[in-house]
């Protein structure tokens, strides 16, 4: 077996589990609060990377939404473990809410090697990695496909913002305001 008929059967029996778990993402909806939630999660990434620190800015206390706690909870635990994996001279990531009267907007930034603008879309798409990505991190490029998925099942976008004259990256996402 040579080199192109390995890769495509690892990209098969890698796209196989993902086309099944995406067939499979059934969302459980519930009120949570969305800052105790990103709390929650920033805490768990400085445990696990006790090098970086994660700021975490809100204007208001709380940010009650109806969404599926686990699968946002998967959105904001690939975002910051990317913010931490390309981020490896910068230790400093802040994560943002916002809110209006129709959606919340959580932003995570991180002042790594950031993303050329043409694959500011590309980075969500299935296997897709970025060219500045160092080749000694790994990864698939799925996370973020996954990500996509899961917000835009929810109602809401993904995406990312340019950072003006500055490196890094900021990825953001919306969910609606619809608390039952």
């Amino acid at each position: 077996m040579n080199a192109t008929e390995r890769i495509t059967r690892l990209l098969t029996e890698v796209a196989d589990p993902v086309h099944r778990q995406l067939n499979q993402i059934r969302l459980i909806k519930e009120n949570f609060d969305l800052r105790t939630l990103t709390d929650e999660i920033a805490a768990n990434s400085t445990l696990i990377n006790p090098e970086y620190r994660l700021f975490v800015y809100c204007p208001d206390e709380s940010f009650p939404v109806y969404a599926d706690r686990f699968r946002i909870a998967q959105v904001l635990t690939n975002l910051m473990n990317n913010a931490v994996k390309y981020s490896p001279q910068n230790k400093e990531i802040e994560v943002y809410l916002e809110q209006t009267e129709t959606y919340v907007k959580l932003k995570i930034i991180d002042h790594g090697i950031g993303l050329n603008k043409d694959e500011h879309t590309k980075v969500f798409q299935k296997f897709y990695r970025a060219e500045s990505a160092p080749k000694h991190v790994a990864g698939f490029g799925i996370g973020l496909f996954l990500c996509s998925e899961i917000i835009m099942r929810h109602g809401g976008k993904i995406g990312i913002e340019s950072l003006k004259g500055e490196q890094g990256t900021c990825f953001y996402f919306t969910l609606p305001i619809n608390v039952q």
